[in-house]
């Protein structure tokens, strides 16, 4: 894994983590209100994650909060969402989508694959959008984005 971002962000996207703001991984679509970066691996530069803390210690949290007037606070059942609200409402930082194109051997369809992984790469391999319908996962996703092998980028 660590390899796949690296290639990402440094090959790929040529990044300057000390200068510039990036919040990627995978990407959900699912809430309408945002896109959001989805699982145990949220990748931010060096300096959106320093701006991040800032936010963060300077933020006043009570028990009794509305998202859009402290977005940086968190509550049971919001999953991930509020970091990406936090990020977008108090430092202009968009989720980005860690994807790459890939062109299907046996043909010659040009497929969207995920650079992060939300579960085990044998999980992943086996989601199927046309069987499993638009649960969560693909809910609002560009039809683009691969599924079976060609879910997932390689480098």
């Amino acid at each position: 894994f660590p390899e796949n971002i690296l290639h990402y962000v440094h090959f790929l996207k040529h990044w300057n983590g000390r200068t510039e703001h990036h919040y990627t991984g995978h990407v959900d679509f699912h809430l309408r209100q945002l896109s959001f970066v989805s699982g145990a691996t949220q990748i931010m530069s060096h300096y959106t994650f320093h701006q991040f803390a800032r936010v963060l210690r300077e933020t006043n949290y009570n028990s009794n909060h509305d998202h859009n007037e402290k977005p940086c606070a968190d509550a049971a059942g919001l999953a991930d969402f509020p970091t990406a609200l936090c990020l977008h409402k108090k430092l202009n930082v968009p989720a980005e989508i860690a994807r790459t194109n890939i062109t299907i051997k046996t043909t010659t369809t040009t497929r969207e694959a995920e650079y992060v992984m939300l579960m085990a790469p044998n999980d992943m391999v086996t989601f199927n959008r046309t069987e499993q319908g638009e649960w969560w996962y693909w809910k609002n996703k560009p039809k683009s984005v691969g599924d079976f092998e060609q879910c997932c980028a390689y480098t």
